[in-house]
């Protein structure tokens, strides 16, 4: 009986907690409704008020014709996209914002959403309430339990105990030497980017959005809480900094709606190594349809945790990132911006660049084949790179050259300062011109390639 004393003083605590934390969110959505209303004002909109809905086109994103009586008394017929809430259907009553200066231009919102916080904030209101009184009675009848209860012996036992963990673990040092091993591991190079390392237009497009300002993710509130952030870019998460070695990774933990799991967030560096899955199911976290019967799944598994997402743009249509006014994708064709965010996450930086590893040998029949891979080698052997990896900022690459002279072969490493070949172990350096023209004899082929910096020295000079 004291335990059930106990716990029912632990549930009236956390009543009460809980009581005060639906308070504080009350107080904050009505504090979100104002904001809100003021963000539209300020873009020039008028609302809420009450539309009827006429009819709804079903398409991305879902466009809503409305009627609606303006704040002066006048009568008006609008169409607009649907910013968030449950889908309408024709007959229903929505809230309805419209431009002041076009009246048939307006943002549809089915209620409670982002466009009614004042609602929000009057459930959540309830509910603290309730919970403060529930939680007060239920402590104050713990507490009155324990103080005039009596005392009941307890029957102390010890059942048996077991070894944690497998029969034989590895050892220790074992184990720190897999990790020391691992730790030096390097993704490769990513094959989608192009050798120059530039963006195609829709990889830039997406990049552009990745990086920039629209919360992607969450809930804006259009202010911010001091020490509380609740929206974020696709970067805010997801953090680009060669420099700190991250790469789609960063120092934080994420728990999102859905994965019912806390993880640490996962870098993107290898994305296009999990194609191959395409077909999807409707799900209720994802707006993406029913993709139908796509032929059998060879490969691939999936860009979540337990392979449930076939593809990146399936996943990026999950709930979270749903379009709303102030964030998430786009309300005007965010499929494109999906399709452009998808190319440059399968398109994403590594700690190498794109060019690394490339090799092409040159020869006296070939060079108006391989002469531009060679020139492209040099160009990026004087490019600038960031990766922590590599040091720091260094450069793409660094190029060396073979060629076997007289039985014997030798090795050069680029100079990128002035465009020549220096030879391992000491010599005269050639120019571009003077290292292609080795290859116009025969036997005398030149094999160039794109080793990581900080190798050139050392590859070669191995003969």
């Amino acid at each position: 009986m004291k335990a059930l004393k106990i716990v029912g003083v632990v549930i009236g605590i956390l009543l009460l907690l809980t009581g005060g934390g639906l308070a504080v969110g009350s107080a904050l959505a009505n504090k979100g409704q104002a904001a809100f209303a003021e963000g539209l004002t300020r873009s020039g909109y008028a609302g809420p008020v009450d539309g009827k809905v006429q009819s709804v086109a079903q398409s991305e994103p879902v466009i809503v014709t409305v009627s609606y009586t303006d704040n002066q008394g006048q009568s008006q017929v609008g169409q607009g996209a649907f910013a968030g809430g449950r889908p309408p259907q024709v007959g229903d009553t929505v809230s309805t914002y419209y431009s002041t200066s076009d009246p048939s231009q307006v943002v549809v919102i089915s209620l409670p959403g982002p466009g009614d916080l004042s609602a929000i904030a009057d459930i959540l209101r309830t509910a603290a309430i309730v919970c403060l009184i529930v939680g007060s009675v239920v402590l104050l009848a713990g507490i009155l339990g324990l103080a005039l209860g009596k005392k009941q012996p307890a029957a102390v036992g010890r059942g048996p105990t077991y070894p944690a963990g497998p029969a034989q673990q590895p050892p220790a040092a074992d184990m720190q030497r897999f990790t020391d091993f691992q730790l030096q591991v390097v993704e490769p190079p990513n094959p989608v980017r192009n050798l120059d390392n530039s963006l195609t237009s829709a990889q830039q497009s997406g990049k552009n959005f990745f990086a920039g300002n629209r919360p992607s993710d969450g809930v804006s509130l259009g202010f911010q809480i001091p020490g509380v952030q609740t929206a974020f870019s696709c970067n805010g998460c997801h953090e680009l900094d060669p420099a700190e070695g991250e790469f789609g990774t960063s120092k934080n933990a994420s728990f999102e709606g859905i994965i019912p799991q806390m993880f640490k967030i996962p870098h993107l560096r290898n994305m296009y190594t999990k194609v191959g899955m395409f077909g999807n199911a409707k799900v209720h976290a994802f707006d993406a349809p029913d993709s139908g019967q796509v032929g059998d799944q060879i490969r691939g598994f999936g860009f979540t945790n337990e392979g449930a997402s076939p593809t990146i743009f399936h996943f990026i249509t999950a709930i979270v990132f749903h379009p709303t006014l102030t964030s998430g994708f786009p309300l005007i064709n965010p499929n494109n911006t999906r399709r452009q965010v998808e190319q440059f996450l399968l398109a994403f930086d590594t700690d190498l660049a794109p060019i690394t590893g490339q090799q092409v040998t040159l020869n006296n029949a070939n060079s108006s084949v391989v002469g531009g891979r060679i020139t492209l080698f040099e160009q990026r052997a004087n490019a600038a790179f960031t990766s922590k990896v590599l040091g720091g900022n260094v450069k793409e690459i660094e190029l060396v050259a073979k060629v076997v002279q007289g039985g014997t072969s030798k090795g050069f490493l680029f100079n990128p300062g002035n465009s020549t070949f220096v030879p391992s172990g000491g010599g005269t350096a050639l120019s571009d011109a003077q290292i292609r023209a080795l290859a116009n004899t025969a036997g005398q082929e030149v094999t160039f390639t794109a080793v990581p910096t900080g190798s050139g020295a050392r590859i070669a000079a191995i003969k």
